[in-house]
């Protein structure tokens, strides 16, 4: 008696069964004769990639500059977050330090703080609008933080327009110092300080 191939153990094995065992046979095929892949830690490989890598930059150098650009973004973003936290922290000395001079409207309900240092080209050009900005804006009240970063003149010049403040002179002597286009040594610091109303004897 002709015995049906279909059949397994006086059971009719169905296509489907068949399907299944082929590719199963194929599976284990192939991954019997299959090379395996090429470890990630293998020289040749990581220097296929390398190549792959610099061949794309050299293609498409624009993608260094996009780079370069995020990476400086981000750099400001953090650094502009840093500085939010430092003055959040320190925000009480910087607005009502009662060291520091004041100028404007006391109770002003707009602060602007201003560092400075008194041979500091910048710092010159904007004190006439500092100063013009007190006149048009009355809630405007000014905080000054002397910041002597440019050597011995700009130290004597903070200290005497610091002793100035407590003969109730700061500002004029503050305009004075800044508005002088002669180096600032103890005698001009002097000359200056007679010409404002500052006591000489108790300035120095």
């Amino acid at each position: 008696m002709k015995r049906d191939p279909m059949e397994h153990g006086g059971k009719r094995i169905s296509g489907g069964r068949w399907l299944m065992a082929g590719m199963c046979v194929c599976v284990l095929s192939s991954s019997v004769f299959a090379e395996p892949p090429a470890p990630v830690s293998d020289p040749a490989f990581q220097h296929r990639i390398e190549e792959i890598v610099q061949q794309y930059i050299k293609d498409h150098p624009e993608v260094i500059e996009a780079s370069l650009a995020a990476l400086d973004a981000r750099r400001t973003a953090e650094e502009k977050e840093r500085v939010r936290k430092v003055i959040a922290t320190r925000q009480a000395d910087l607005l009502h330090d009662p060291s520091s001079p004041v100028s404007g409207n006391p109770t002003g309900d707009v602060t602007l703080v201003e560092f400075f240092d008194y041979r500091c080209g910048f710092c010159k050009r904007v004190a006439a609008a500092v100063a013009q900005l007190q006149k048009d804006d009355p809630r405007v009240r000014v905080v000054y933080k002397d910041f002597p970063i440019l050597g011995e003149p700009s130290e004597l010049a903070a200290k005497g327009a610091l002793a100035a403040k407590a003969q109730g002179k700061h500002l004029v002597f503050h305009e004075a110092l800044l508005a002088t286009k002669t180096e600032i040594t103890k005698d001009e610091l002097m000359r200056l300080a007679g010409e404002v109303g500052v006591d000489v004897k108790r300035l120095e």
